[in-house]
């Protein structure tokens, strides 16, 4: 499913960029699908590109479509900076401790209790500079933190207490006076809040997800309702709680060790500590399994990232039955399309490496909870085919291929 039509692609804004030769657009398929997706692309080579006094460059950025607010779609190119490029939309303490790395969750309009409210270090990290917080409850039970300096004086303004059911709404940008890192008092902009009584029928809540690309020294954004609304990761369902936390990027563990987490930095939006991910996502009104593969690899804080081969559930069996299946059909409407049977060749050769000749006892009968013996059991009797040398499969590297293709529009 696609966010954008081809024909909604800005040819002028394509053509200054060296991408439309008048007649066919210049990206290969690979690239083209993120594009119209709303993801953001690869690298992509930007030829005759106008910066000052009218000299022409060559350089490599990346790219992404978003929409504009008159509803149209608009091209936004992510260049390789020298320095950390500050967002408009973020704070200098949001900027600074977001470029730590991660995916971090930033709301511009939520209601609910005040149940408490004050200064802290920004997210609770003691690593990042004091910022002002109010935490709100929603009927259900909900709990949501809102971040932002201006929150303190829009607080006393409203004169809200504890306890007071109310709508938080960022108004703009206001210039106010702060000290900058050598104690000098300096003119910045900041948000400005808005803190009233709840009216149901205006009630909004509304939030945007930001990484930092290192590629780039750059911050991708993506708005929370173009995050995937997912249902199941390798065939193990989402609760309502993980929907949530996966919406506001932070990262999830399943049941049997897979990590995932949104990215609006990736070319698929979303990050792994698996090359190879199954997800169900409602789409056209029936569940859909998508197969992802070369996922790129979840930050993990310095550490090494572990993979866990020996642990499978039975849903992540069900759920590659059920994706063959799906791409079986697509090949039968396309059968001249090259990248589904090569999809379809890696879930075989997937369902094959964990079978049960294969994994020696590896799969876990899922019922939410891996039971830590029959892991232990599993890993033994690896090591003993592993020293025999006797039904063991290595799972194959994957890696997207770009076909080059012209794209005809």
């Amino acid at each position: 499913m696609t966010k954008f039509k081809l024909e909604e692609i800005p040819v002028d804004d394509m053509q200054a960029l060296g991408l439309h030769d008048g007649q066919n657009l210049l990206l290969d398929n690979t690239q083209l699908e993120h594009l119209l997706s709303g993801n953001i692309t690869q690298f992509v080579q930007l030829n005759n590109v106008k910066i000052e006094n009218d000299n022409k460059v060559s350089l490599d950025a990346k790219l992404s479509l978003r929409r504009k607010p008159d509803g149209s779609a608009g091209l936004f190119i992510h260049p390789i900076y020298k320095d950390l490029k500050q967002h408009p939309d973020l704070s200098p303490e949001e900027n600074q401790a977001f470029a730590k790395g991660g995916v971090y969750s930033k709301t511009t309009a939520a209601y609910g209790k005040i149940i408490s409210h004050g200064e802290a270090p920004f997210e609770f990290d003691e690593g990042n500079k004091e910022s002002y917080y109010v935490e709100l409850e929603k009927q259900n039970g909900e709990k949501k933190f809102v971040w932002g300096i201006g929150l303190k004086s829009a607080l006393e303004s409203s004169r809200h207490e504890i306890g007071d059911q109310v709508q938080l709404s960022v108004t703009g940008k206001e210039q106010v006076k702060t000290q900058d890192k050598k104690g000098n008092w300096i003119e910045a902009e900041r948000l400005g809040w808005n803190i009233k009584p709840i009216e149901q029928s205006k009630k909004k809540e509304h939030a945007v997800i930001y990484e930092y690309d290192p590629e780039t020294k750059s911050f991708v954004s993506l708005p929370q309702e173009y995050v995937k609304h997912i249902e199941e990761i390798n065939g193990m369902p989402l609760t309502e709680e993980q929907k949530r936390r996966y919406k506001e990027g932070k990262k999830l563990t399943m049941p049997d060790g897979t990590s995932v987490q949104a990215s609006p930095a990736s070319t698929d939006l979303i990050r792994s500590d698996k090359n190879l991910l199954i997800l169900s996502m409602v789409l056209d009104g029936g569940l859909s399994y998508m197969l992802y593969r070369g996922v790129k690899a979840i930050e993990n804080k310095g550490k090494k990232m572990q993979q866990r081969e020996n642990e499978y559930s039975k849903g992540y069996e069900d759920a590659l039955k059920k994706v063959q299946t799906d791409l079986e059909r697509k090949q039968a409407r396309f059968p001249n399309d090259k990248t589904i049977a090569q999809d379809i060749n890696i879930v075989k050769q997937e369902s094959t490496r964990i079978s049960p000749s294969n994994t020696a006892g590896r799969n876990i009968e899922s019922n939410g909870v891996n039971d830590p013996e029959l892991v232990k059991d599993a890993r033994e009797r690896n090591q003993k085919n592993q020293t025999t040398g006797a039904g063991i499969i290595t799972k194959p590297a994957v890696n997207s291929e770009n076909t080059g293709t012209k794209q005809k529009r």
